[in-house]
């Protein structure tokens, strides 16, 4: 599945892989819109692991200062379709680092992280979404992730990382802080099955700076973080 801006439309296809004797084939499907008369940027999408061939879309749309929307899709064959409306996130959220990740263990839960811009303050926020019947999406309240006792002028945070642990849905947050000698910090959380999310009072900060992947192994005793010293 791949997702792409062209003028004020964003547009997805799907790709598919070929092979022959001695080489491998692409071929594009025909694209599908997902938003349209909107300057859409950094879309992300994820398959959906409790329903085959449906996935989420998330973009922001830098005409309204970033805003972020999202919706879902479905694919049969080479087909693409939306299950329902394009739905806002929340306003004023316009950095492009964000992530959504579907809940391993609750079906039809959708995280999603992101930095709300809020004058020169980039605070990291979290909000859950569900998705009902023919692909609606209601939201829970949105959270704030943590307020850094060491932010005192508004420096905020350049991007907020998530995963899930794939044997019990707890999930661990890892966060770039912009405050000097704050750098990064990490804490965890979990979702119940009715979208609540609940998250821990400790909070880890280490001094490294620019973390830039986070991921666990299938049971969540291994994790492998990526960063570069920001010494």
């Amino acid at each position: 599945l791949y997702a792409r801006q062209d003028s004020s439309t964003g547009k997805v296809s799907i790709i598919t892989m070929g092979s022959g004797s001695t080489t491998t084939t692409l071929s594009q499907g025909t694209e599908v819109e997902y938003d349209t008369g909107n300057t859409s940027r950094t879309a992300k999408i994820e398959w959906d692991p409790h329903t085959s061939g449906r996935f989420v879309i998330t973009w922001r749309r830098s005409n309204e200062g970033g805003d972020m929307y999202t919706r879902i899709g479905s694919v049969s064959g080479t087909t693409i379709s939306w299950d329902g409306s394009i739905y806002e996130v929340g306003s004023a959220n316009g950095t492009e680092n964000y992530e959504m990740h579907w809940d391993p263990m609750q079906s039809n839960q959708i995280l999603y992280t992101y930095n709300d811009k809020d004058g020169y303050n980039y605070p990291p926020r979290v909000r859950v979404g569900t998705v009902g019947s023919g692909g609606a999406i209601t939201f829970g309240t949105e959270t704030l992730l943590y307020d850094d006792p060491n932010d005192t002028g508004d420096e905020g945070v350049s991007s907020v990382r998530a995963e899930f642990f794939q044997d019990t849905g707890k999930i661990m947050f890892v966060v770039d802080s912009s405050v000097f000698n704050s750098y990064g910090y990490y804490l965890f959380g979990q979702l119940s099955n009715s979208g609540t999310l609940t998250l821990d009072t400790s909070v880890t900060h280490f001094s490294t700076d620019y973390i830039d992947h986070v991921d666990m192994d299938s049971v969540g005793s291994l994790i492998l973080s990526s960063f570069e010293d920001g010494n």
